[in-house]
This record gives structure tokens, C-alpha cells and sequence, in this order.
């Protein structure tokens, strides 16, 4: 991501949910950012794109909207929200400050995943807010974290996202794999019999591509994990370079989180043009100091299981859904390339 800065917020620690995968639910005494505290950090950072998360960021709409206007026009803004607060009241300021990029988080159907702090579900909430805002023709991609919980709506929820895109082209859909040191025999299980149904090149995920690219290409640059591509900013004025990290009291360099593994037997893995090692935070957790030296069993079950999956998906296309492949592999690499140059998204500097 050279030549392009993105730096994430976090503008308070306050959140509704209780999110079963989320690593700083049980703060005794949730803490905001400040606008001060956040021009301070504009003007260190100079950056191209600020995204704001949280706890949920909207439990802080106020403090959203005053950067926004502030700055409108001087970078890009992007928010990840649970919409589970303060919701059209976002909805109807973004109507006036269009924010480059809307992600809220959906984890389908599930009773587990996702509750509020009485422990109750709160994934009808979230869906019918996503409805709502699909309605009003909102442009906003919806993350899904598959995890223990919910991998048994795994193919029900891509089959969701394909008809929701159908009927609102505004929105699109996309998974993400839960960071566990270990997963359950049922997980995996599961996991590796799902993966291969939401591999559709009439839906296309992001990632997917990304990793189908990899493996075509034997590409020992892909990153498996995003720590160090972007500089988080805690309400305690942390500066880190990964989310979850920023939790921890380990800090580390954007150079040290961004290298691959140096466990002696991933140097010429099979899986290694789509694993570099896998998560920082989950080694960090694992192995301590030593952690730029091991990988966690669940990062190699994970790679074997996707890498084999998608390298039998590619060797069974027929010719013409091959140039179809490609197709999208291309216009996909050139979303990709002008997502992070600033001069083709029109930053002003």
C-alpha cells in the first residue's frame, strides 16, 4: 500500500453488543477519543482515509460527524458499525456527507454470534437495518464473520447475499474466517464442505479472488493477515498497526507485523502463496515474544483446507469459465489498484 495512509479510529470503546469473537468486550470503564485528540492525530498523520470502528462508533455519532465535516473533502472516511445505535440518525447525516466506504457487520441468523449485553441475539435487528438501508439505496458492503457459531449457515447466508445483491445492486456481501487458536473438529469439518459452495463466479468474493490470484500466480507476497498495512489509534492514544493488537501491551513495528512467518517449515510450505503465517494477534497470544517464529496449528488447518479447495475449483473449470475467471481476476486487480492510489480517488493533498 505504498504511497497511501489509512488510519483507523477507534473512537470509543462503548458498544452495545457483546459480540461473541470481539477482544475488548468487558471494559470497566469504556473511554472516547476526543476531536482534539483527533486533529492532533490528522495532523501527525497526514492520512488518505480514516475509518472509524469501535466498540461501536456510532455510540459516538457526535464526535463521527464533527471529524466529517471538519475534514470533508480533505480524505476519504469509511465507517464499520453494528448498526444496532443510532442508525438512521447515520443514515440521514450521510445523506448530507456521503462517506466513501459503509461497512456494518452481519453474522447471519444465529442466536450465539452476535447478542446485546442482556444476551439477547441481535441479528434480526441488524438485517432489517440492512433492508432499511438498502432501500434507501445506500452504497455499503456487509462483513460476515464465520465462526463456531454460525458455521452451520455458512452456504445459507452466500445464498443471502447473492439475492440481496440481486435486488439491490447498492449492496454487497463478504466473508471473513474467524481467528481462532483452535478451532473444533466441527468447524473444520464443516468449513472445508461449505468453502467450495460459495465459490461462484457469479458472485465473486474479494478474498477469494485474491487468493485464487495467489495461487495461480505461486505469489509469496500474499498477505494473509492486513496487521501492519494500516495505523490504529486507540481513545488512550496507543498508536498500533492492528486492531486487535492495539488491545494488547506489546507494540510492534509496521515492518515486523507485515513479514512472513520464520518458522523454519513454512519457508517452502505448499500453502505459503496464501499464508504467510497467519494471524499476528492470535501468535502474539500463543507464543508471546517468539511469535515471528511460529504459526498456530489453526493457520495450517485453515490454508490446507482453502488452498486445496480453490486449486480444485480451478482445475475443474471448463475453458470458458476460466476466460470468465480471468476476466474478473483483471478487473479485480485494477479495483484493487486504484482503491489505494490517491490521485485516482481524487484526494486533495
Amino acid at each position: 500500500m505504498i504511497g497511501f495512509k489509512e488510519v483507523y479510529l477507534m473512537l470509543t470503546e462503548q458498544c452495545p453488543n457483546r459480540c461473541e469473537y470481539c477482544y475488548i468486550k468487558g471494559r470497566a470503564n469504556p473511554k472516547s477519543m476526543t476531536l482534539e485528540q483527533i486533529d492532533q492525530i490528522i495532523a501527525d498523520e497526514k492520512p488518505d482515509r480514516i475509518l472509524f470502528f469501535g466498540g461501536e462508533p456510532l455510540m459516538r455519532l457526535d464526535l463521527l460527524e464533527a471529524v466529517v465535516k471538519k475534514y470533508y473533502g480533505k480524505m476519504k472516511f469509511q465507517v464499520v458499525s453494528s448498526t444496532s445505535v443510532n442508525f438512521k440518525e447515520f443514515l440521514e447525516f450521510n445523506k448530507q456527507y456521503p462517506l466513501d466506504e459503509v461497512q456494518f457487520s452481519w453474522d447471519g441468523f444465529s442466536d450465539k454470534n452476535r447478542v446485546d449485553v442482556s444476551g439477547k441475539s441481535i441479528s434480526k435487528t441488524v438485517w432489517d437495518n440492512i433492508i432499511y438501508a438498502a432501500k434507501t439505496g445506500l452504497v455499503f458492503d456487509i462483513k460476515c464473520v464465520v465462526g463456531n457459531e454460525n458455521i452451520d449457515l455458512f452456504p445459507q447466508i452466500h445464498e443471502t447475499f447473492k439475492e440481496l445483491h440481486d435486488k439491490y445492486p447498492n449492496v454487497n456481501g463478504e466473508f471473513v474466517i474467524a481467528h481462532r487458536k483452535v478451532y473444533t473438529e466441527k468447524y473444520l469439518k464443516k468449513f472445508a464442505e461449505y468453502y467450495k459452495q460459495t465459490i461462484d463466479l457469479d458472485y465473486p468474493y474479494d478474498e477469494h479472488l485474491n487468493r485464487i490470484r495467489a495461487i495461480l500466480n505461486n505469489d509469496k507476497n500474499y498477505a494473509s493477515c492486513d496487521a501492519g498495512k494500516y495505523i490504529v489509534y486507540t481513545p488512550y492514544g496507543k498508536k498500533c498497526f492492528c486492531t486487535a493488537l492495539s488491545q494488547e501491551d506489546e507494540d510492534y513495528s509496521e515492518e515486523e507485523l507485515q513479514r512472513p512467518c520464520l518458522a523454519d517449515d513454512c519457508k517452502n510450505c505448499k500453502y505459503a502463496c496464501i499464508c504467510d503465517g497467519g494471524c499476528r494477534y492470535e501468535r502474539v497470544l500463543e507464543f508471546g515474544k517468539d511469535w515471528k517464529y511460529n504459526h498456530t496449528k489453526a493457520a495450517c488447518q485453515m490454508a490446507e483446507i482453502i488452498y486445496n479447495t480453490l486449486n480444485d475449483w480451478i482445475n475443474s473449470l471448463s475453458y470458458s469459465d476460466f476466460n470468465k475467471l480471468y476476466e474478473l481476476l483483471k478487473r479485480h486487480k485494477e479495483f484493487i489498484n486504484n482503491l489505494y492510489t490517491p490521485k485516482n480517488k481524487g484526494v486533495k493533498k
